[in-house]
């Protein structure tokens, strides 16, 4: 078991009862997030288009019309809705048009329903065998499509076994409620061990949770809860090393929601809500009923609600989407990189310029703190 301590900013963990050691750094995970252009799970083909002066003036009013849709589309993405009226709008022309012009309606429609109905995670490869790849998504399903106050409730695996060439989709966990909880939150992700077991790991807003596959993400066992009852945790972000070891970050504070039917209660959090950083180890995680042992990783880092929409929040988003955690493959020992929007004047973290006790809790104070582990168990090799 690990406790941190703090040293300024830099933040170490060590063994409760041993003597400080030098911390030994590890480069911070690849963040590698975002909205991928396409499907997960789709391979695309060259379209091949003579242009006389007529396919011209379509490719003009295309530019003219996609661009108000594809703004409209990444709009409806990021804020997780899924607009009843949608079918019903983008079908109109599909009945009433000739048979040539509803075929690329039809196009459209597939295209843009797909771009609204999935938020996609980080792309992961088997260290085992690279030709494994993973690529993890929260998603609404079919038959949602006449629910108009569905969630993206179901988070999904594509697997590769072709080194990308091509996709298979798999469930990972469909919520069954459909109205209030979701799971694109900042972000779903995945992860590999060395002995090709996969991890997902994802947050309805108030608990994270993970599943695991041991073949290939054909099947899975969970949704497992990871952090402690009584608080709530968001963003998470892992990392796997040997054989059923795995490492695990996320925001928690000690406030819980108490509406049931709000789907982001982290946005309402209260001022009194404190959010730190929160480390989860996993030394048997393949294992039916194995639990994770939580550790808190400093002091506070953001105060009050938390926004996880991206760009297209309305909230505080002073904790940005800047998270991760990354383990020394030749030490084990972790490294985690994350925002903090705390005033601070230390030795080993000085005041940002502009930023006073009196602004914390603002952009003015934002920064990226580090925390790294000098002792305790660890995911790659023995405990140390």
């Amino acid at each position: 078991m690990c406790t941190w301590r703090s040293g300024g900013r830099g933040i170490f963990y060590e063994k409760a009862s041993d003597k400080p050691h030098p911390p030994i750094r590890a480069a911070p995970a690849h963040q590698g997030r975002g909205d991928p252009e396409g499907f997960p799970g789709e391979r695309g083909s060259p379209l091949c288009i003579k242009w006389p002066a007529v396919g011209w003036v379509v490719l003009g009013i295309s530019y003219a019309v996609g661009g108000p849709l594809l703004a409209v589309g990444l709009y409806i993405v990021l804020r997780g809705a899924f607009p009843g009226w949608w079918m019903e709008w983008m079908l109109w022309p599909v009945k009433r048009v000739t048979p040539g012009v509803a075929r690329l309606q039809g196009a459209t429609v597939i295209g843009l329903g797909a771009s609204i109905a999935s938020r996609t995670g980080n792309l992961a490869f088997d260290p085992s065998n690279p030709n494994y790849l993973y690529q993890i998504f929260a998603y609404a399903t079919v038959a949602d499509a006449s629910d108009p106050n569905a969630l993206l409730h179901a988070v999904g695996i594509a697997v590769s076994s072709d080194g990308g060439l091509s996709w298979q989709d798999h469930n990972i966990y469909v919520n069954p409620n459909a109205d209030t909880r979701h799971y694109d939150n900042q972000f779903p992700n995945v992860t590999v061990d060395k002995a090709g077991n996969v991890y997902a790991f994802y947050s309805d807003d108030r608990n994270t949770y993970y599943s695991y596959s041991a073949d290939h993400g054909q099947s899975w066992q969970g949704p497992i809860q990871v952090n402690r009852p009584g608080e709530t945790a968001i963003f998470p972000w892992a990392t796997a090393g040997d054989a059923g070891k795995v490492d695990v970050v996320y925001y928690k504070t000690p406030w819980l929601p108490t509406d049931p039917a709000n789907p982001t209660p982290a946005e309402t959090a209260p001022p009194t809500a404190a959010w730190t950083v929160g480390f989860a180890q996993n030394l048997t995680a393949v294992t039916p009923a194995s639990t994770f042992n939580e550790t808190t990783a400093g002091p506070t880092v953001h105060r009050g609600s938390v926004c996880q929409g991206g760009a297209a929040c309305t909230g505080n988003r002073d904790l940005y989407d800047d998270f991760g955690v990354a383990a020394s493959p030749t030490t084990g020992l972790a490294s985690i990189i994350y925002s903090d929007d705390q005033f601070t004047n230390e030795a080993n973290s000085p005041a940002r310029p502009g930023c006073t006790a009196a602004q914390s809790n603002t952009p003015a104070c934002d920064h990226t703190s580090i925390a790294t582990q000098t002792a305790g168990p660890v995911i790659f090799g023995t405990k140390k």
